[in-house]
């Protein structure tokens, strides 16, 4: 700011201006082509959506962009939302037309049905998954004296977290953060409980959500 004037210009700027606006120091990140991947970091509030959406922007007035689009993802759908609103107040039908802003899980429910998935994805463990759940906790052996809610941990920490689907993969996991110390001989006992929930899953023609997303993710490398 360096007047009168323009500070009046500021305050006196609609909201709906504010709500895209990007700092010149935050512009030269939005623009220019990269190598690879790009991580940018900073605390809530901060403009990283903001900056997101001016990158998708530039990137959709590329010509390489022609015949292809741009994906704008998000984990909340309510906020995919919000971006698409936010996009079409400064950017042209044409550019918007190259965009395509969709909550992960919904693209890649869509990428799945568009080649044929036939598994449905699982993300509601308890009520979905509840009959796949028992069978593997049936199996469980007693004599380590681990509850249920020892293995929910252990799937969703170390199995699902890190893509393990085979016992020696199991074996060599790391488990940093759990409290439960476990032998090789607890591993290879407790493996087969996951291999049955797994099973259950299949014979449902179901999928846990970190499992179906690891497809996804190998079958675009793939392409």
């Amino acid at each position: 700011v360096d007047s009168d004037d323009s500070m009046t210009a500021i305050l006196n700027a609609p909201l709906a201006q504010w709500r895209v606006f990007l700092h010149p120091t935050q512009r030269k990140l939005s623009m220019g082509p990269r190598s690879g991947p790009m991580r940018v970091l900073g605390g809530a509030g901060t403009g990283k959506t903001v900056l997101a959406m001016h990158r998708a922007k530039w990137l959709a007035e590329q010509p390489a962009a022609a015949n292809r689009k741009v994906l704008f993802t998000t984990f909340t759908r309510n906020l995919a939302f919000d971006i698409e609103s936010n996009l079409k107040s400064f950017c042209p039908l044409s550019v918007l037309e190259r965009i395509e802003v969709k909550n992960l899980d919904a693209w890649v429910h869509g990428f799945l049905r568009h080649h044929r998935y036939e598994h449905k994805i699982l993300y509601n463990r308890k009520k979905e998954g509840a009959d796949a759940w028992a069978c593997a906790m049936a199996i469980k052996p007693d004599e380590l004296g681990l509850d249920e809610g020892f293995y929910e941990r252990e799937l969703e920490d170390v199995v699902l977290a890190q893509g393990i689907d085979n016992l020696d993969d199991y074996r060599a996991a790391r488990r940093a953060g759990r409290k439960v110390i476990l032998s090789r001989s607890k591993r290879d006992a407790i493996w087969p409980v996951f291999e049955e929930y797994r099973s259950q899953l299949s014979s449902r023609q179901l999928k846990e959500v970190d499992d179906a997303y690891r497809e996804v993710a190998t079958m675009l490398h793939a392409a």
